[in-house]
C-alpha cells in the first residue's frame, strides 16, 4: 500500500509567504487536503483528527493546488548549490543506481495539482523493483538494476 502524503514539503515551494497563508494551524505544514474548522483555521489531515468540526474546505484546497512547487525528487544537495540550503539529504529521494551513482534530480516546476500527473512521468522518481522490492532511482535505471537483481527472473539456457 502506498503511503499517502498529508503535508507538502515546504522546502520545495517557490513562494514561502503564499504557502504560509494555507499552513496547518497546529503543525505548520502545508496540507495536501485542504481542511478547516468553523472559525476558518486550516489543518492538515493528520492534525484535523485532534480537533472537532474540521471538514474539507474547497477554497483552501484550490489555494494549496495552485502553490508553485518543485518536484519531490529535488535533493537537498541540489538546493544547497542553488540556494545555500545546508540541510542533509536525509529523507529525500536519493537512492544509489547500479554502480553507486547518485542520479541527478528533476528540475520540473509546476503547481501542487500538476505534480500528481508529473510524478507518473518523472524520470527521477524512485520505483520499486517487482522482483526484489528494492527502490531504484531514477526509474530509467530499472533495466540496469534488473541485470544485477538477485531475484530477477532469467530465461533458462536449456529452455526448461
Amino acid at each position: 500500500k502506498k503511503q499517502e502524503l498529508n503535508v507538502w514539503p515546504k522546502h520545495l515551494l517557490q513562494d514561502q509567504q503564499v504557502a504560509s497563508a494555507v499552513a496547518c494551524k497546529k503543525c505548520g505544514g502545508i496540507p495536501m487536503h485542504g481542511m478547516s474548522d468553523k472559525q476558518g483555521q486550516i489543518f492538515c489531515k493528520s492534525c484535523s483528527v485532534q480537533h472537532e468540526n474540521v471538514n474539507p474546505n474547497a477554497v483552501v484546497q484550490v489555494m494549496v493546488n495552485n502553490l508553485k512547487t518543485r518536484c519531490l525528487t529535488l535533493r537537498r544537495s541540489d538546493e544547497s548549490q542553488a540556494e545555500g540550503v545546508t540541510d542533509s539529504d536525509e529523507g529525500h529521494n536519493i537512492c544509489a543506481t547500479p554502480g553507486n551513482e547518485v542520479p541527478p534530480s528533476c528540475k520540473w516546476i509546476g503547481t501542487v495539482q500538476e505534480w500528481q500527473q508529473h510524478q507518473q512521468e518523472c524520470a527521477y522518481v524512485s520505483v520499486k523493483c517487482l522482483q526484489c522490492g528494492a527502490n531504484v532511482t531514477p526509474r530509467t535505471a530499472m533495466q540496469a538494476h534488473l541485470e544485477i537483481c538477485p531475484n530477477a527472473l532469467i530465461v533458462c539456457p536449456q529452455q526448461c
